[in-house]
């Protein structure tokens, strides 16, 4: 990597570190499922246990506990997240209070596709 003059370089390593950290994968969980998925905006679903368990890893339970599947299904069957085709006509995890303006504005696209 390029040193600015006068900062400190950056080097992989750190940009990994800062990426894992910024998805949620290392240092501190969201407090929900529906937090999570509200962090990352909307997570790609079409692999339903994947999605499930990429939810888990980046949230705490209602314990206060890493959250668990059961958890994330939970927050699906309260609709404080929602399984839906927001954009691309592929199946994602977004915010239940997000899915109506996500929609809106791809829903243009999809249709003319």
């Amino acid at each position: 990597m390029r040193e600015a003059s006068g900062t400190t370089p950056v080097t992989r390593r750190d940009l990994a570190r800062l990426r894992l950290a910024s998805q949620r994968l290392v240092g501190e969980r969201c407090s929900s499922p529906a937090e999570a998925v509200r962090w990352m905006a909307c997570m790609q679903g079409q692999d339903l246990p994947g999605v499930l368990e990429s939810v888990a890893l980046r949230s705490l339970g209602p314990d206060g506990g890493p959250a668990t599947i059961s958890d994330v299904r939970a927050a699906l069957a309260d609709g404080s997240v929602v399984r839906s085709w927001p954009m691309r006509g592929t199946l994602h995890l977004v915010p239940g209070e997000d899915l109506g303006w996500m929609v809106g504005v791809a829903a243009g696209r999809s249709r003319s596709a």
